[in-house]
């Protein structure tokens, strides 16, 4: 009996280049009137696939009744941070941006 190393396999993931997020589009100015919805999108490069952290006037969003936050797998495998508002009131208002983190950069 003649014991063979057994044959190395890769995975096309593992072998992938890590790279720090990178935004590929930018947020855009929108005005909305009270009672209506808004969606921001942004598209991030990176891997691994970077996570999206969204701000209202500096403090972190949460998810909410108004907040709601979408990312897109099947579409931009690198990532696409969405954030939809529902039901935008006076107090909405303001200074919206956000961050893609992971373990390379930000």
């Amino acid at each position: 009996l003649e014991l063979k190393p057994e044959q190395k396999r890769f995975s096309s993931t593992l072998e992938r280049k890590k790279e720090k997020p990178v935004f590929q589009s930018k947020l855009t100015s929108a005005e909305v009137t009270v009672g209506e919805s808004v969606r921001f999108t942004v598209t991030v490069s990176g891997f691994p696939k970077p996570k999206v952290q969204w701000f209202h006037n500096g403090k972190v969003i949460t998810s909410s009744t108004v907040y709601r936050f979408v990312e897109e797998k099947d579409d931009n495998p690198d990532g696409s941070g969405i954030l939809i508002m529902n039901n935008i009131q006076q107090s909405d208002s303001g200074l919206y941006t956000c961050k893609a983190v992971n373990p390379f950069g930000e």
